[in-house]
């Protein structure tokens, strides 16, 4: 009997140990580029004030940006706030240390958060895109899963992100402890051997 729940939970509910020390790392260059950025954005006026010439402080903000402050600020305050996003993230990852899925009640669900329909599920794979390791979610009908979401920006992103990688949903995997064949493998038993059990 104890044998069967063990394996019941096995098949259930998987989870992954997030990499702290590359979250680290990520987050010193985060606190970097926001800085840097920073500093441009307080000191626009300046910096756009002079012709930008090779080998002087003012030639990275380049001709671009030379004479329009207001655009500098606008390029350097999105910037700022995507990496203060991402530092976020990161912080609540490693406070967290483990990202769980689950086969529950016919869905496949991370942390809580419902994902697509175990039945909508055809496969997964592995994908590199640009040094960044993804996990590929393909569907029976992609159309169908873009057309039922009612949030207008999930919907816009599934949208982008079937376009270019042919399913609406991909899951990264750089901050894994586990090898994303492991992650792949983990995942494959968690939904198809709880489909046939």
């Amino acid at each position: 009997m104890g044998r069967i729940f063990i394996d019941f939970i096995k098949f259930k509910m998987i989870s992954f140990e997030y990499n702290r020390k590359k979250m680290f790392l990520w987050m010193l260059f985060s606190i970097l580029i926001i800085l840097l950025f920073s500093y441009d954005f307080i000191n626009a006026e300046d910096l756009t004030s002079k012709r930008p010439e090779s080998y002087s402080k003012y030639s990275y903000v380049g001709y671009f940006f030379y004479k329009s402050p207001n655009l500098l600020r606008f390029f350097c305050g999105f910037i700022v706030l995507l990496f203060l996003y991402f530092f976020v993230s990161l912080i609540r990852k490693i406070i967290k240390g483990n990202v769980f899925y689950e086969n529950r009640n016919g869905f496949l669900i991370c942390d809580d958060v419902k994902i697509v329909k175990i039945s909508d599920i055809k496969n997964f794979d592995v994908k590199k895109i640009n040094r960044n390791i993804y996990i590929r979610i393909h569907l029976e009908d992609s159309k169908k899963f873009i057309k039922e979401e009612t949030n207008f920006l999930k919907k816009l992103n599934f949208h982008i992100v079937n376009y270019t990688e042919k399913t609406p949903l991909i899951m990264s995997v750089d901050f894994f402890q586990e090898k994303p064949n492991i992650v792949l493998d983990k995942l494959k038993k968690l939904v198809f051997n709880s489909e046939l059990k």
